[in-house]
C-alpha cells in the first residue's frame, strides 16, 4: 500500500473561485496562489499543515538563492521557484507505508 503525503490529496482547501476540495503537498505548493486557504477544523491541524509545508520550502530553499529569494515571489504572486518544487518532488521519503523507510515510523513496530 502507498500514501504518498506529497501526492495524495489529504489537505482541504478553500480555492479562491469558493470551490472546497482536496489537494496533496506538491498541488499545495505549485498552486499556492490559487489557494484562498486550509480548511481544517482544528487549530493544532491547521498549524500542523502549514509548518510542514514551510519546512519543505526552507529545506529546499537554498536551491532557489536562499529563504528570501523563495519568500518574495511566493508573497508577490504565490508562485514558488521551481528549483524548490523540483527537488521537493524528487525526496522519496514521504510514503507513509513504505517497507524500508516510512515517513516518521519505525518499520519494525
Amino acid at each position: 500500500m502507498n500514501y504518498n503525503l506529497l501526492e495524495e490529496k489529504w489537505i482541504p482547501v478553500l480555492w479562491n473561485s469558493g470551490i472546497i476540495s482536496r489537494v496533496g503537498i506538491t498541488e499545495a505548493l505549485t498552486k499556492a496562489g490559487e489557494i484562498r486557504c486550509i480548511t481544517l477544523a482544528g487549530p493544532l491541524d491547521f498549524f500542523a499543515v502549514h509548518r510542514f509545508m514551510l519546512t519543505l520550502l526552507y529545506w529546499k530553499a537554498g536551491l532557489a538563492g536562499g529563504v528570501k529569494q523563495v519568500r518574495q515571489p511566493l508573497l508577490k504572486g504565490g508562485k514558488i521557484p521551481r528549483a524548490v518544487l523540483y527537488s521537493i518532488k524528487q525526496e522519496h521519503c514521504f510514503d507513509l507505508f513504505d517497507g524500508k523507510s516510512p515517513f516518521l515510523q519505525d518499520p519494525s513496530a
